[in-house]
């Protein structure tokens, strides 16, 4: 355990500073900027040191619509772009034999799709619970589905909070926070020879230990459960840049607590880290997918060693800015051993509504 933290721990203090140690240039295409409407003018104003003998030339390397450089042999000059997306253009820099290169991005949004910024956001729904217990649980009950399998759904809602606080070209850190009403499932081994490894429900201190056979299976399927979140989101490689919906990929370190129906004692911990790819611009804005390894203590069968995936779709239904603040998601969670204890696949779907867009 010891080894894989300090390998990410590594691995992101690497990605940190991996854009500090690349060598000077001479050539400068300028500052990375966003824009609200479609079509606009841009200005394409470079810095060379290259000298005054040397020939300029702009080029569009990538975006989503057509494009208009009224100059393009000058170091300074401007561009019309005609439809919202992420366009990227090129200047290069000829001194006899030397050449250089340097690229700029111009993000350009719809009238409801803002820059990415702080947000806030409420969101309405409904979860279902599929809970796969582990083979052996299966023949304990084996007629009664609802003990060793089923789906059973939820009333669902909550609020998410997303705030940058390092902006730096393509690269962004984010701290973000989570709140959800939901329900969980999990299967509970009372056969734990320790008596702290032994899940309340076995026999803690605030249950009566004579109602219940310390030498049992138990499963705790369909409770509801209040469940909070906190971490950080590091996006540090820019995919796709002259697509509609470009994306991110990231680094993500999560702290999870839930308090869970009929599982009695203290809150109970959900932490993960891992990498994924989220939109960061375009109708899919803020979709992603997410994988890597955690904990979660509502399993007490390898409950320090999971794989969590976290798939999440949504979309804008109109881009007027009357309805930007209105999508529908869709959502996939799986928690797993990837061996004998069970494994909880959670959907979730609803409509999300940005707060931060009413204002």
């Amino acid at each position: 355990m010891t080894l894989r933290w300090n390998t990410l721990l590594t691995l992101l203090l690497v990605l940190l500073g991996c854009g500090e140690v690349l060598a000077q240039k001479n050539l400068n295409a300028g500052q990375n900027k966003s824009f609200k409407s479609a079509p606009t003018k841009v200005e394409l104003r470079g810095t060379s040191e290259l000298g005054s003998d040397a020939k300029y030339g702009w080029t569009l390397v990538a975006g989503p619509g057509p494009v208009k450089i009224e100059n393009a042999a000058a170091l300074e000059t401007a561009a019309t772009v005609g439809d919202i997306g992420a366009y990227v253009f090129r200047l290069t820099g000829q001194k006899g034999t030397t050449t250089e290169t340097d690229d700029v991005t111009f993000d350009v949004f719809g009238d409801g799709d803002e820059e990415r910024g702080s947000e806030i956001s409420g969101y309405l729904g409904e979860v279902f619970d599929n809970f796969i217990a582990s083979e052996q649980r299966t023949y304990l009950n084996k007629n009664l589905a609802e003990v060793s399998g089923g789906t059973d759904n939820r009333f669902l809602f909550g609020f998410n909070a997303d705030f940058r606080l390092f902006a730096k070209e393509e690269r962004q850190l984010w701290f973000y926070l989570e709140t959800l009403h939901g329900v969980r499932s999990a299967d509970v081994d009372c056969t734990q020879p320790e008596e702290d490894k032994r899940p309340a429900i076995c026999g803690g201190p605030d249950t009566d230990p004579t109602k219940l056979n310390k030498q049992a299976h138990y499963i705790l399927k369909n409770a509801s459960s209040v469940e909070g979140f906190a971490g950080f989101r590091f996006e540090f490689l820019p995919l796709q840049l002259g697509s509609s919906s470009p994306v991110s990929l990231y680094a993500k370190g999560q702290l999870g607590f839930m308090a869970v129906a009929k599982n009695p004692g203290d809150m109970v911990d959900n932490h993960f880290v891992g990498l994924g790819l989220i939109a960061t611009a375009g109708r899919f804005r803020g979709s992603y997918f997410d994988a890597g390894w955690g904990r979660t203590d509502l399993f007490n069968v390898k409950r320090l060693d999971r794989w969590k995936y976290d798939a999440y779709v949504t979309f804008k239904v109109s881009q007027t800015k009357g309805l930007s603040w209105f999508k529908p998601f869709f959502q996939m969670t799986v928690d797993s051993d990837f061996g004998g204890g069970a494994d909880s696949i959670q959907s979730y779907m609803g409509f999300n509504f940005d707060l931060t867009a009413l204002k």
